[in-house]
């Protein structure tokens, strides 16, 4: 890119690949993460919390839905059974944000997410004090 293209000019490629099984992979670490919540607005509108970021192999990955998240010892369990542990504080959320967008686009469904993520953070300030 040269001096004078702007940074809205910049194009991303995706690579989509699928995630290792949970027996190959039953625990990994997860940098630049981020705590996203979905849900789908054609269905029951059920909300689900997903964890984005970068594991050591990608610079993507959207796990399945959460089914314990432990902000105090930096560890989450997904409903895969994966164990997440994550790395350092919260990241920028850029490669979240296009890891989920990616995600989100591949389901047949009308779905919304947000990011929860400064949430959690306070609970673990709230239960570390």
């Amino acid at each position: 890119m040269n001096k004078n293209e702007k940074d809205s000019d910049v194009m991303a490629f995706v690579y989509v690949s699928n995630t290792p099984d949970v027996k190959s992979e039953p625990a990994t670490v997860l940098s630049n993460w981020r705590i996203m919540q979905v849900w789908n607005l054609n269905a029951s509108g059920k909300r689900t919390l997903h964890l984005t970021g970068s594991t050591p192999k990608t610079n993507g990955r959207v796990t399945t839905e959460l089914v314990n998240c432990e902000m105090t010892r930096m560890q989450a369990t997904t409903q895969s059974g994966r164990v997440y542990l994550l790395a350092g504080e919260a990241g920028d959320g850029k490669m979240a944000e296009i890891a989920i967008t990616v995600w989100l686009r591949s389901s047949s469904a009308i779905v919304k997410h947000r990011d929860v993520t400064l949430a959690y953070m306070r609970l673990r300030k709230i239960k570390q004090n």
